[in-house]
């Protein structure tokens, strides 16, 4: 995994800012004002809006490839049978009520209604009461773990009663401090002369469905709260029909079930449909008393974490996304996650058939590696996020607030210069190398192998304990030396600590493999590879011999063992040869295997850089510098940066596009009787292909802001001539 740092600002860009900070202010305005930032609270665990739907939908259905897709054979096919079919259908008495129905002036307002509330903005917003709501879960799923635990522990199987108990207790202790979340869905409207008059004949609709419900007849109310016009239906736990529940419950779970029922009749959910400002409003809350304050006091658009949104407000934004860093931490829970995992194995360790000092050691070990584990997780942040549409497709920037400590984003990425060009997919990133992780990992991987000495080796016959011993004799010289080479050779060699991942399709063949039929064009051959950039090569190329010599000598080891059961094997040394930018070193695959020279497991060491690919070609290519030719976010590759990565999505379809036509060569060749078939699918598949590659492909670039991770990316789409 990448890990991926943001660049320090420069002095000069600050100034800018404050510069250009008073321009912006009457977009500011805007968007606050235009968007359901001026509705939404500040204490919104999570905030989602998303933008001018009807306008990007346009964009799509108005495009020349839309419009040459529609006409594709099959799918005029397609048309014409779902036309034939409602003809069919025009004499059936149910279809005629269901034309009946959509003919009526008010259904027809009411779908003008729903149109035009799905075209416009759609946000979502849930309060603090959600970061609750998740940490009780984990809370009840502990308890749950707990019981099972114990039960074994006690040397039985799980009880189904204890557990349900350990249930029953967790929700209610939740309970005390727990309600119902607040969820707000919105849809924004434009034409709001119609609303009033459907949210009455929700209402009527609504009372007649409820009146023969006795639990629910007198909970539909209709009133006005703050400034929003709402119809609302009231819940509480004592609708719950606890009378009709099985009286099954076993008696020693009576008391919690009476605790849990007492706590939850009071409980109240407040289903809302409302009409506020030019929104249309569905709620889901504890009451409906949230509507009276919407969009009034503090709110989410007064943090500072929304100032980047407020500055882009003069552009055409489609989507906004906040999450709080209590919510992160909730939903995240890794140090909850981790502190259960070890309260689980305190339990079973004392069922270990070992002695008590050694069980203690274990504890011990236990809390100490949890603690590890915590301390290397990156700390949970609050995150925003923006998209807005620009002529080329789509722009985005991320901010993780506080999260760019942990990130490496000193230096450019050189990494971008040894890519082959300009691939299909590449994503590199720096991370902060850790001699003290790499100890660390070391450190427990050595008290893993002293549990399973202590524990199981005591279990095995004499002569087992013998050949591990004589075993660990012969190999603990060259786990030694396995570690001092990485720790002093290959370790400080990768110590620049940039790394990548390229997929690509440059190399071009007509026939691959032996048993392929030549094609007609030559077709590209998937090439993927890693690389790492150098900061030592003569330091890589000592631990890459030293790494070679210690499996050379392990591979010896095991032969005198067991001389009979493993044979003598010498591993070869891979041909190897100076190409431009380095040395290539690759192991030809045996002829037996049919395929292409170019295939085979390949490597290149450059002065700054380490490639390792599945092809020759491809590793002759990185090897050489070829600077990355970006645009948008990676348009600028000689600033530091923590990542960067790019998917050329129309390349890839142009990649695909040959074997698709040599499929239908092989198709038609192989049958004969349905190549006339063939031949008329074989136009519409590259209209479809033509159609996907409007998507252009995406690209961006991870940076350090002072203590902040920003990523910058952009969407490019291009319709078709």
């Amino acid at each position: 995994m990448f890990c991926f740092a943001r660049a320090r600002i420069l002095p000069l860009l600050l100034s800018c800012c404050l510069v250009l900070s008073t321009a912006w202010a009457p977009a500011a305005d805007s968007v606050r004002e235009n968007s359901a930032l001026k509705l939404a609270p500040a204490d919104a665990a999570f905030f989602q809006s998303s933008l001018r739907l009807r306008q990007q939908l346009e964009a799509v259905l108005q495009s020349k490839a839309f419009s040459k897709l529609l006409k594709l054979p099959a799918l005029l096919k397609l048309t014409q049978q779902a036309q034939d079919y409602l003809k069919d259908q025009a004499a059936n008495e149910g279809w005629q009520e269901a034309l009946k129905l959509l003919s009526d002036p008010d259904n027809i307002e009411l779908l003008s209604l729903i149109a035009d509330a799905s075209s416009h903005e759609i946000f979502i917003y849930g309060d603090d009461q959600w970061s609750g709501l998740f940490s009780a879960f984990n809370e009840i799923n502990d308890a749950t773990s707990a019981a099972q635990l114990d039960a074994i522990k006690n040397g039985g199987a799980p009880n189904p009663e204890e557990q349900t108990r350990a249930i029953l207790d967790a929700v209610s202790k939740q309970l005390d401090d727990l309600n119902a979340p607040t969820l707000v869905l919105g849809f924004k409207l434009t034409d709001q002369k119609s609303a009033p008059k459907q949210l009455a004949r929700a209402e009527k609709a609504l009372l007649e469905l409820l009146k023969d419900i006795p639990q629910l007849k007198d909970r539909l109310s209709r009133e006005k709260i703050g400034a929003a016009d709402a119809l609302t239906l009231q819940l509480d736990g004592s609708q719950i029909p606890w009378d009709k529940i099985p009286d099954t419950i076993p008696a020693a779970l009576k008391e919690q079930f009476e605790k849990l029922k007492t706590k939850l009749k009071p409980k109240t959910i407040a289903i809302t449909l409302a009409l506020l400002d030019d929104y249309l409003i569905i709620s889901l809350a504890e009451s409906n008393e949230h509507l009276k304050t919407l969009g009034q006091g503090k709110l989410l658009a007064d943090l500072p974490e929304l100032a980047p949104v407020l500055k882009a407000g003069d552009k055409p934004l489609t989507s906004i996304t906040y999450v709080s860093q209590d919510f992160v931490s909730e939903v995240n829970s890794a140090d909850q996650q981790i502190d259960n995992m070890v309260k689980a194995f305190e339990r079973l360790i004392p069922l270990a058939p070992v002695a008590e000092a050694l069980q203690k050691e274990m504890l011990s070990d236990l809390k100490t590696l949890g603690a590890d584990i915590k301390q290397s997780l990156p700390e949970p942040h609050a995150m925003t996020a923006l998209s807005y549409q620009t002529p080329r497709g789509y722009e985005s920037f991320a901010y993780n607030w506080g999260g760019g400590e942990a990130l490496e984003s000193s230096k450019p990425l050189t990494l971008t210069q040894h890519l082959g060009g300009n691939p299909l997919l590449f994503a590199v990133g720096r991370h902060k190398p850790s001699t003290e992780e790499y100890e660390k990992t070391a450190a427990w991987l050595k008290r893993i192998v002293y549990y399973i000495e202590e524990i199981a080796l005591p279990q095995v016959e004499a002569e087992h304990r013998e050949g591990y011993q004589k075993f660990k004799k012969e190999f603990a010289p060259i786990v030694t030396r396995f570690n001092q080479a990485t720790r002093d050779l290959f370790s400080p060699a990768l110590a620049d600590g940039q790394d990548g991942f390229v997929f690509d399709a440059k190399l071009a063949k007509n026939k691959w493999h032996e048993a392929m039929a030549a094609s007609k064009k030559p077709l590209p051959i998937p090439e993927l590879a890693l690389t790492f950039s150098v900061s030592d090569a003569a330091l890589l190329r000592k631990a890459i011999n030293e790494y070679y010599a210690i499996a050379q000598l392990t591979i010896d080891k095991i032969h005198l063992l067991a001389p009979d059961q493993i044979p003598e094997v010498k591993i070869p040394a891979p041909k190897s040869r100076e190409v431009a930018g380095g040395d290539l070193f690759y192991y030809e695959l045996p002829a037996a295997a049919g395929l292409d020279g170019e295939i085979a497991p390949a490597a290149g060491i450059g002065q700054d850089v380490w490639v390792l690919a599945l092809t020759k070609d491809q590793v002759k290519r990185m090897l050489k510098p070829a600077p990355y030719v970006g645009e948008g976010p990676l348009a600028k590759l000689d600033r530091p940066l923590a990542g960067a990565s790019a998917v050329n999505f129309a390349a890839l379809i142009d990649a695909i596009a040959p074997w698709v036509e040599y499929g239908f060569d092989q198709a038609a060749e192989e049958n004969q009787d349905d190549a006339k078939e063939i031949e008329e699918v074989r136009p519409q598949v590259a209209v479809a292909l033509n159609f996907l590659k409007c998507f252009r492909g995406v690209s961006s670039a991870t940076y350090r802001q002072g203590p902040d991770a920003i990523t910058h990316a952009e969407w490019r789409f291009a319709d078709q001539p």
